[in-house]
């Protein structure tokens, strides 16, 4: 048994055992959040005890890790939006396939897929019917974490890792179109341009202005968030175990983050 497959049985041990014992607890406060900390912990955990069986049925693998991710998102709508899980995972679902018929990664396909889907913007449409008050900023709409207290249905929280990589799959873009021996696709070429105009379109104060093309803006920042972790990914190592060990890790604190955000936003925006 090598270093890696040691490395990875004792953290898919570890957070295994520690999503059991937070599913067991009770807390007084952010219940929800603790149980979205389980379930991330739990799918983790498996993932990483089964990693040689999830390569060989990675399709397989990642349908079922994207169904938990809504599922642990949706938590905070049950009894009250039953319709959220089910939009979610065809958002993800379908935002996935997308991305993997362009040539992301699995992992960078459903990073991407996630911001999409696990961003604010889906449940202050469920919570406020799609109405939204005055014009929000770029920071207050894709970064402020108080979601319902700014938006009132034009948010869409990306998070910070989001907004990371979201940068850098622009700057790579970028990069490409610079550099005559790399070509963007048709695909990042179009995203471009629907980036551009959604941010124009959802932050300008113009006639033209419309808070809720907010959902494009998000969709793009998934696009190249995406691209940029699938570089990162062949960057580093797409078969070194280790490296996509902690790319998996990345990618579980990254989506945590997203719907810690959902569930508060949630949990404020029903009481409206």
């Amino acid at each position: 048994m090598n270093s890696y497959v040691l490395f990875r049985t004792f953290f898919g041990i570890c957070f295994t055992s520690s999503s059991i014992f937070l599913f067991i607890i009770q807390t007084e406060t952010n219940q929800t959040f603790v149980h979205q900390v389980a379930g991330i912990l739990m799918m983790a955990g498996l993932l990483l005890l089964g990693w040689r069986y999830a390569l060989h049925k990675r399709i397989s693998a990642a349908i079922v890790g994207l169904i938990g991710i809504a599922i642990l998102a949706g938590i905070p709508a049950f009894g009250t939006y039953m319709g959220f899980v089910f939009f979610i995972t065809i958002l993800l679902l379908l935002y996935w396939m997308i991305l993997r018929i362009v040539g992301r990664t699995t992992l960078a396909a459903a990073f991407g897929a996630c911001i999409f889907g696990c961003s604010t913007w889906l449940p202050l449409a469920f919570i406020t019917g799609w109405s939204s008050d005055g014009m929000l900023g770029v920071r207050d709409a894709l970064l402020d974490p108080n979601q319902i207290s700014v938006s009132h249905g034009a948010g869409g929280y990306i998070g910070i890792p989001g907004a990371v990589f979201a940068v850098a799959g622009v700057l790579i873009y970028i990069g490409m179109l610079m550099r005559k021996r790399f070509t963007p696709s048709q695909g990042e070429t179009i995203m471009a341009v629907l980036f551009a105009v959604s941010l124009f379109v959802t932050f300008s104060e113009s006639p033209l202005q419309y808070s809720n093309a907010i959902i494009v803006v998000v969709a793009c920042i998934g696009w190249f968030a995406s691209l940029a972790f699938d570089r990162m990914q062949r960057f580093l190592g797409i078969r070194d175990m280790f490296v996509q060990t902690l790319m998996v890790i990345l990618f579980c604190i990254s989506i945590l983050d997203l719907m810690s955000i959902t569930a508060r936003t949630f949990t404020y925006g029903i009481g409206l």
